[in-house]
């Protein structure tokens, strides 16, 4: 076999070493060629020469709503689905310190076999939305390779996962971080809201891949998003008039507010698909 023209250097030594070795070496190629990280166009060379079965990649999606993903031709698996859920608003208030609520929750499954040309079903989580009085609750986000809802809760899930949004406040009372639902793989729960005090509160962070999202705090400082990913919470605020700000995507929570304002809407989950 001869090495294409157009083939970059790592291409050509994948080539070489098939040729070498011959077809049952492909493992070795393979290894090889994770090690030298080949580039999409060497992907494309190779495929073509069926010298690798399928090219890699991801989905991320971070518009609201509902949607599909058809599994691209020799795709026998997707190594992770991820799942981030949408957090809460916070409080407004016409006489006092407004409580924030809680940063949306992440899931992940392992590695799930699909079929190539099968579709994937997915949603994103919208933030809930700021408002004069008692914010509203962050929707989940989920990924489902059997039907187009949103997967039953279990700890072993070998068909999609879902993140749960973070939980809306009281007039007095911070809402919870939102919750794991369905995944066989890694699993954080949001950062949890507070409650003002002397202004409003801070928004409780998104949670990670890696890790929980961070708590607010009552003098207004927005938790820390879950490492790497997770959406920070919004900042609250003390002025007569000046709003809450919002969470950061994915799953932050909006912050609070002091007096005849409207608390901070919270952000947007997202979901993510990698093979």
């Amino acid at each position: 076999m001869r090495a294409p023209r157009t083939a970059s250097l790592q291409a050509r030594l994948a080539h070489a070493s098939l040729k070498a070795r011959g077809p049952l070496f492909l493992l070795a190629v393979l290894a090889a060629g994770a090690a030298l990280a080949l580039t999409p166009s060497d992907e494309r060379i190779l495929f073509k020469r069926r010298i690798i079965t399928a090219s890699h990649g991801s989905l991320l999606v971070t518009t609201t709503g509902a949607g599909s993903w058809t599994v691209p031709a020799g795709v026998t698996t997707i190594l992770k689905m991820q799942c981030w859920g949408a957090g809460a608003a916070a409080d407004g208030s016409a006489s006092s310190a407004g409580s924030s609520g809680g940063g949306g929750a992440y899931a992940e499954t392992d590695a799930i076999a699909v079929t190539p040309g099968q579709t994937i079903y997915y949603g994103v989580g919208t933030g809930g939305a700021g408002s004069t009085s008692v914010g509203a609750a962050g929707n989940p986000s989920w990924i489902n390779k059997s039907a187009n809802s949103q997967p039953a809760n279990s700890s072993s899930s070998t068909i999609g996962c879902a993140a749960g949004g973070g939980s809306a406040p009281t007039t007095s009372t911070y809402g919870a971080g939102g919750s794991p639902l369905a995944y066989n793989g890694a699993n954080y729960s949001g950062g949890f809201g507070a409650n003002g005090s002397g202004t409003g509160a801070g928004g409780g962070g998104g949670a990670g891949s890696a890790g929980a999202g961070s708590a607010g705090a009552a003098n207004g400082s927005g938790g820390a998003g879950g490492s790497p990913d997770g959406g920070a919470g919004g900042t609250g605020h003390n002025g007569s008039g000046v709003n809450g700000s919002a969470g950061s995507q994915p799953g932050g929570s909006g912050g609070g507010c002091w007096t005849s304002c409207t608390g901070g809407s919270g952000a947007a989950g997202q979901i993510k698909i990698v093979w």
